[in-house]
């Protein structure tokens, strides 16, 4: 990215940039294996998301529109990235990771680099989408009314009128299944 960047900040009409730069650390939190599992694609959209096409000073970030802008695109679905300050702390969003500003690394009127202590993550450098919803379990056959000629276990009957029955015999499997998405889910996010 340093090409472009260089680049335009060449050109007299350059609005200028702000970059978020995770620190070695931020890189080192991220789950083993994500930057290598990346296609080409997604490291591209990866250092794109953390740069913004304007330069942006600390106080300015007090009145900045979110969703903010970055180079990876204007989607605030697939790159959502909201600043929000209080003049004294920035604080980044993405709906992935929240993460702060901890120092400038450098401004000099046209850039400004910032570090941040996460790896800033959004839906669309990942490529999930919203989660296709689960199927509905079939189902199951409304039990028949008990029988009044049945033993009881105690002295006094009551009867059920919900019309609701007991768990399916497949039901600790749907569970197993609704758990293993979600580990998968937290894997990936």
């Amino acid at each position: 990215m340093d090409e472009p960047i260089n680049s335009q900040l060449q050109k007299t009409s350059s609005q200028g940039f702000t970059v978020f730069a995770p620190t070695d650390s931020a890189f080192s939190d991220l789950q083993t294996g994500t930057l290598n599992s990346f296609t080409d694609e997604q490291k591209v959209k990866l250092a794109q998301f953390h740069i913004i096409p304007t330069f942006l000073a600390i106080s300015q970030f007090q009145t900045v529109s979110n969703p903010v802008r970055t180079e990876a695109g204007n989607d605030a679905v697939d790159f959502p990235l909201n600043v929000v300050s209080n003049g004294t702390q920035v604080n980044i969003t993405t709906g992935l990771v929240n993460t702060t500003v901890d120092s400038t690394v450098y401004s000099d009127g046209q850039l400004a680099v910032y570090e941040i202590g996460d790896v800033l993550l959004s839906p669309g450098i990942l490529g999930t989408g919203a989660p296709a919803p689960a199927p509905l379990p079939p189902k199951a056959k409304k039990a028949s009314p008990p029988n009044s000629q049945a033993p009881s276990r105690s002295t006094t009957a009551s009867v059920d009128s919900s019309g609701a029955t007991g768990l399916p015999h497949y039901a600790p499997m749907v569970a197993s299944i609704g758990v293993a998405v979600l580990a998968a889910l937290s894997l990936c996010l």
